[in-house]
């Protein structure tokens, strides 16, 4: 089916006082309607010990750390912010009853000029920006112009700044069958090997450079496949 992006609900995630970043996003999404702005968690404000209450709350399991990590570094709080930030999101779509909505983060932009955006009729999750990474070292994953599903037992669609979500309330579900960790490694973990995920090759929207990860200002963005 094909889909007009000026018709999809688009919601962004965006702390209210990063005003900097909402008038880029605003810059970004000019011409394809008003935009829903959610408000971040901002975990570092919001601190550990009170963001491990509000993921009991919400999904009533605690945070998981993989590999046994157990240091409360600032990474790990933002993680956890940005986790409860997306889980916000689609609550908030749920709420509204909103199907096919477009979550994006707020320091993206489109990497070429489109206006339609033609996807699956049974997806899941349809991914508009990331990179894939297979598995094992000797596999190699050949990527197609347009639409690829994303095979889980060869490799794993990474980030989560720009995905179409088909419905909402249906994705909330996974989210009070499984602990809770870092988001894109949720939803490789628990929905890439479940359900109908999709991506789009070459990533349309993508990860600017010249604004900073707020959980790793160390590490650039990655947009192509290894």
């Amino acid at each position: 089916m094909k889909l007009l992006l000026n018709e999809l609900d688009i919601l962004v995630i965006n702390m209210d006082s990063c005003i900097d970043r909402r008038k880029h996003m605003d810059n970004v999404l000019d011409g394809l309607g008003i935009p829903t702005y959610i408000d971040a968690i901002d975990g570092k404000h919001i601190g550990n010990d009170n963001l491990n209450r509000i993921i009991v709350d919400q999904t009533e399991m605690d945070w998981y750390s993989p590999y046994g990590h157990k240091s409360i570094t600032s990474k790990l709080i933002a993680r956890k912010g940005c986790y409860l930030s997306h889980l916000k999101t689609l609550h908030y779509a749920s709420i509204h009853n909103l199907k096919n909505i477009l979550i994006l983060e707020d320091d993206v932009y489109f990497d070429r000029s489109i206006n339609t955006i033609e996807i699956p009729d049974d997806f899941d999750i349809f991914y508009l920006g990331g990179f894939i990474k297979t598995k094992t070292i000797d596999r190699f994953i050949p990527l197609q112009t347009g639409i690829n599903h994303i095979d889980s037992t060869l490799a794993k669609y990474w980030t989560a700044h720009a995905y179409i979500v088909s419905d909402p309330t249906k994705l909330l579900l996974n989210f009070y069958k499984h602990r809770p960790t870092t988001y894109d490694a949720f939803l490789i973990n628990y929905i890439q090997k479940k359900n109908r995920c999709y991506y789009m090759y070459p990533p349309l929207i993508k990860q600017s450079p010249l604004i900073p990860s707020t959980i790793d200002t160390k590490c650039p963005y990655r947009h192509s496949a290894f």
